[in-house]
């Protein structure tokens, strides 16, 4: 099973996001209210990036129409589900609301999640629950005593 949200992955976007920003990381630091120290230990692999950060590099960056928030979360996969949710709605196939192709590649997503779930929850209920069928107890005297638990409790 992989991660959904791989963090190491986000991190690698961030590299992306900064050069391409030609800002520098103070400038960056600033802009998104990520400590300076902080951007500089998740970008050189010190330390993984966190919700917080995540959340503030995307604020800042949203409104910026070469700016793909999916695409900083979830990577390359989730442009393919985009490209696939703009094909859907072009054949008309598509079944769900009326929400942007981003909606529709974060449920066809989640929905691939989900089905991973379920599967994962079917196989651990058709796992046998482990019963103590006895215990023994060894003593040092290197004698020992076998306890059955019996049928009605």
């Amino acid at each position: 099973m992989t991660d959904f949200i791989n963090l190491e992955a986000i991190s690698t976007r961030l590299k992306e996001l900064l050069e391409r920003s030609e800002m520098s990381a103070k400038d960056f630091s600033t802009q998104t209210g990520i400590a300076p120290s902080t951007l500089s230990q998740i970008l050189n692999g010190k330390t993984m990036i966190n919700i917080d950060s995540i959340n503030k590099i995307i604020s800042r960056w949203q409104g910026d129409p070469n700016f793909d928030p999916m695409w900083f979360v979830l990577g390359e996969a989730c442009t393919r589900l985009v490209d696939q949710a703009n094909a859907s709605e072009a054949d008309e196939s598509y079944k769900g609301s009326s929400a942007n192709a981003h909606d529709k590649a974060l449920e066809l997503a989640l929905s691939s999640k989900i089905e991973e779930v379920g599967r994962l929850k079917a196989s651990l209920e058709g796992m046998k629950p482990k019963v103590i069928d006895h215990i023994t107890v060894f003593y040092t005297d290197r004698s020992f005593e076998t306890y059955r638990l019996s049928a009605d409790e």
